[in-house]
């Protein structure tokens, strides 16, 4: 049984894409009714699972100010599906589940919580394979939502 799970495992990741792995970095800025504007930092990596198809896992951590104890982080899990096969430059939309210790909407205590994202890449530098990546994203737990924006979004392909 081993045996056939590795041959699996090998056999999928080879018969991937050329750019079957893509890391995201992003600064975020987004506002909420309870802590107002906040921004933070953003990463992610994506793996293709199926043509046009990616799976990823992130994380983030976010400030309301720089004299706040309203920091949080979150983790972030869920599929993303492109409108191209070339990841590179293609639109995008994902959706999941995350877990936050505090969320900007709520109150003040941990929330697992639903996302949307969505936007497009734009194939900046084919050698390093680096893509300028604007993303907006909106979260939604027990009735609210919180709305965020990623301007300078970048992510590579491997």
């Amino acid at each position: 049984m081993t045996k056939v799970i590795a041959t699996l495992f090998v056999s999928t990741f080879l018969t991937m894409g050329a750019h079957a792995y893509e890391l995201t970095m992003s600064p975020v800025t987004g506002y909420s009714s309870l802590y107002g504007f906040y921004y933070g930092l953003d990463g992610r990596a994506d793996f293709e699972i199926a043509p046009q198809w990616q799976l990823g896992v992130g994380g983030g951590l976010a400030l309301s100010d720089l004299e706040s104890d309203k920091s949080k982080f979150e983790l972030v899990v869920g599929p993303t599906y492109n409108f191209s096969e070339d990841f590179s430059n293609s639109f995008f939309v994902g959706f999941g589940v995350g877990y936050s210790n505090r969320y900007p909407t709520f109150e003040d205590t941990e929330k697992a919580f639903g996302y949307v994202d969505f936007g497009k890449r734009f194939l900046i530098s084919e050698e390093y394979n680096l893509s300028y990546k604007p993303t907006v994203s909106v979260r939604y737990s027990e009735g609210k939502s919180s709305f965020m924006v990623s301007p300078l979004s970048f992510s590579m392909s491997f």
